[in-house]
């Protein structure tokens, strides 16, 4: 009986500790975070063309209208993916996309690591204007 004890002890003791050194782990892992808003300036790369940084206008807009927008810099490099999304949720379709896409005034959503570094823009593609006839 005695050993029945020791060994379920030592079982919830071992369990504590790994549970203890995997909690560490995984908060040195850095998460991407994801940012949606309307791109506010490009500053292109001068020696190269298709690296720059993005400033991007976050926050307000329907879903929190009462939030103060901030200006956030992401840096895009050759690494970072670059997307035009069209379409409604349903049927989204993505087509590749180039640096020179990036205009200011466009809505993009950014995922990006802890260090603001771009893996992947999402631009959105402009709304056609519909002319209202007037009878």
């Amino acid at each position: 009986m005695f050993r029945v004890r020791l060994l379920v002890v030592l079982t919830v003791l071992f369990g504590f500790l790994l549970s203890g050194s995997m909690a560490e782990a995984a908060k040195g892992k850095k998460k991407k975070k994801a940012a949606a808003g309307e791109i506010t300036a490009v500053e292109a790369d001068k020696e190269k063309g298709s690296e720059g940084i993005l400033t991007v206008k976050i926050g307000g807009g329907k879903k929190n209208p009462s939030a103060t927008p901030t200006e956030t810099k992401f840096k895009v490099t050759s690494a970072t993916t670059l997307v035009m999304v069209s379409g409604k949720k349903s049927d989204r379709k993505e087509s590749p996309a180039t640096f020179a896409d990036l205009k200011a005034g466009r809505k993009v959503r950014i995922v990006a690591g802890s260090d603001d570094k771009a893996s992947k823009v999402m631009i959105r593609s402009g709304k056609k204007d519909k002319k209202k006839k007037n009878k």
